[in-house]
């Protein structure tokens, strides 16, 4: 029987007796919205409002309904209005626009943040939810039990960040942050946030301290690609050979749609 749709209220994050994550309200389902058959877009997502990277591990840390309600959605991912830029500074609520060449980043915060190499995640932003440190599995279950999550990155582009849960490869606060911004894959949905009153209007959130451009990704042609379904390779512990065949897999869905997209330009 499918879980109603309900929204977890989620206590602010206070340090020093200074707030620096406002309460806030989360649903406790990922949702997977089509529009003309298609599903959504990394920015299609971001526009409807989803939840920032921090938002998400704030509530992943604090609230047992909500960490229930991550482990009832396995195998799937979503997005969040978090993205990495050149594996340099963290971007949390802008918008994106493509003029065809280059995204437009318009708005939002951008925090200098360097990103750290793929691995399990040891320790985190306290604010902005991004892993910076990673090292061994062993190091990270030490620290976080059956939480321990791995990290996989991009350092060149614009890179929206989407957190997934897939216990037998990352974990359930899996961070990926290799994917371009127009890419849609049928098991990476959104989750509804509704942000505290104290941060003010949804425009005033995306009112900028910082715009500007960056290079474009490659455009994602397929609608349905699967990132954490059932068809990716599961080695049961994620060693360096797993890693490897990750990666070679990555490789071979990127080279795949480059064949595509060069397919649809010559019949253009």
């Amino acid at each position: 029987m499918a879980t109603s749709l309900q929204m977890l209220r989620i206590e602010p994050k206070i340090v020093g007796g200074k707030t620096v994550i406002p309460a806030f309200e989360l649903a406790n389902q990922i949702e997977f919205p089509q529009q003309n058959g298609c599903y959504l877009t990394t920015v299609e997502h971001q526009a409807r409002g989803v939840p920032t990277l921090g938002q998400l591990r704030h509530a992943f840390d604090t609230s047992q309904p909500f960490k229930q309600a991550v482990y009832a959605q396995r195998s799937c991912g979503e997005w969040t209005s978090t993205a990495w830029e050149d594996g340099k500074y963290v971007h949390e609520v802008a918008r994106l626009v493509s003029d065809g060449d280059t995204w437009e980043v318009e708005g939002g915060v951008r925090t200098k943040v360097r990103m750290p190499e793929d691995g399990w995640g040891l320790d985190y932003h306290p604010t902005l939810g991004v892993p910076t440190k990673t090292g061994d599995r062993e190091d990270a279950v030490a620290r976080f039990g059956q939480d321990a999550s791995y990290f996989l990155g991009d350092k060149e582009g614009f890179r929206p960040v989407l957190r997934g849960l897939s216990l037998d490869v990352g974990g359930p606060f899996y961070v990926d942050a290799h994917c371009g911004p127009d890419g849609r894959y049928s098991d990476v949905g959104g989750r509804a946030c509704r942000r505290s009153e104290h941060l003010g209007t949804r425009g005033s959130e995306y009112s900028g301290q910082e715009s500007g451009k960056v290079a474009a990704q490659p455009a994602t042609s397929r609608n349905e690609v699967s990132r954490l379904g059932t068809d990716v390779p599961r080695p049961r512990v994620l060693d360096e050979e797993a890693v490897a065949e990750l990666k070679r897999y990555r490789s071979q869905i990127d080279e795949g749609l480059r064949g595509i997209d060069d397919i649809l330009s010559r019949l253009e």
